[in-house]
């Protein structure tokens, strides 16, 4: 049994009974600014999918395009993560959803 002296308080119950070593549960709520963050940066990645798809046709070398290929899927991902942030939403499945969404808009526009 551990003393209230102790410094090592991590392996202590939380006010919730809890030790702080468990897992974060989100809420799982969506804010109301998710849509429309959700809409700007789906109008963002409407020219940069049609300015990427210019450069993969234009440029010849497979290297080239392969850099051109992972600079795009972390441009998508960033867009993806910044709706979530900044919309504050806190449900995982509609994260998962968001990036998957811009993900099909930006191959398939």
């Amino acid at each position: 049994m551990m003393s209230s002296s102790n410094p090592d308080r991590a392996a202590l119950p939380g006010p919730e009974g809890r030790t702080p070593l468990e897992a974060f549960e989100p809420s799982g709520s969506v804010g109301a600014s998710t849509v429309p963050k959700l809409l700007l940066a789906v109008a963002a990645l409407l020219p940069s999918a049609a300015a990427y798809q210019a450069a993969i046709d234009y440029v010849p070398y497979s290297l080239i395009d392969g850099f051109l290929t992972l600079l795009a899927a972390v441009g998508v991902g960033v867009a993806s993560l910044l709706v979530v942030q900044r919309g504050h939403c806190r449900s995982v499945a509609a994260a998962r959803g968001i990036g998957v969404l811009l993900a099909l808009i930006f191959v398939f526009a």
